[in-house]
């Protein structure tokens, strides 16, 4: 009698496929649950294994997930390696010059993170927000040259703005850090004073320009006021805007500043009534 044979089943591409994602979702979830808990050493020996098998579509948000483990073991060289491998799969990932922008901060290597603002500007996903968390991380890690860089680069988003990117109140708080960055930084006392006499100029030059509510922030009712009223509601909401400030909380220069140019206006709207009373 004859052994019967036997006949192996070879998986077409599509099965493999198939299979492969299965691991991949497996092991992936499995490093998720380590790294919510932040034990980032387990978690970064399964995320290896996940990226083993994963497919070309999430090779690169692996490798980033790595690089965050990494940053959080402090093995910055690593985490660098790791950010490299994401941008062999996706090269115009602004979360891949963000991710280099975090490694250099904690380096302390200034020029490098500086350099990886301009490079995030040029990604193809790049959003304004992005910028913002740019400038709080390096704020953070006290680099105020990058900070400055990061909100400086957000002044000028505004000022171009024609699709209503901004909110009302946005230019207040981003002048708000402006001159509280530069406040701190007194090394140069020459540089400081033009480096404040700029930022003013600017401020008063797009206060005239888009008017004390598109400045400032609207009111809460969103109704517009004219004239003197406005420009009172104005000091208002321009308080508004410092305590709901969440990473700058003293601003005395640019408060002076804002009141004068304020109240200003509210003299020069006042004699205008009386002119015309008179006339």
């Amino acid at each position: 009698m004859r052994p019967s044979k036997c006949y192996w089943h070879h998986p077409d591409q599509e099965e493999q496929s198939t299979c492969k994602q299965q691991l991949f979702n497996l092991v992936y979830t499995h490093a998720t649950n380590h790294f919510q808990q932040r034990n980032y050493d387990s978690a970064s020996r399964f995320f290896s294994a996940a990226h083993m098998y994963s497919e070309e579509g999430n090779k690169a948000k692996t490798a980033r997930v790595l690089a965050v483990c990494n940053l959080g073991m402090k093995a910055l060289d690593r985490a660098l390696e790791y950010v490299d491998i994401a941008t062999q799969t996706e090269p115009t990932s602004v979360f891949n010059a963000f991710l280099r922008l975090k490694v250099h901060l904690l380096q302390k290597d200034c020029r490098a993170a500086a350099n990886q603002v301009q490079a995030m500007m040029k990604c193809e996903d790049f959003t304004h927000e992005i910028l913002r968390v740019a400038a709080q991380e390096a704020m953070g890690a006290e680099q105020t040259v990058v900070a400055k860089q990061a909100l400086l680069q957000l002044w000028d988003l505004v000022e171009k703005d024609s699709n209503g990117t901004f909110q009302p109140g946005d230019q207040a708080v981003i002048m708000s850090n402006l001159v509280k960055i530069t406040q701190d930084d007194q090394s140069d006392v020459s540089l400081y004073m033009d480096e404040l006499s700029a930022i003013y100029n600017q401020g008063a030059d797009r206060l005239e320009e888009v008017g004390y509510d598109g400045f400032f922030g609207a009111d809460t009712s969103g109704s517009t006021l004219d004239g003197t009223e406005s420009a009172r509601h104005a000091v208002e909401v321009y308080d508004k805007v410092i305590s709901l400030n969440n990473f700058v909380q003293d601003f005395p220069l640019l408060a002076e500043f804002a009141r004068k140019m304020i109240w200003q206006d509210i003299h020069a709207a006042e004699h205008r009534k009386q002119s015309i009373s008179l006339s």
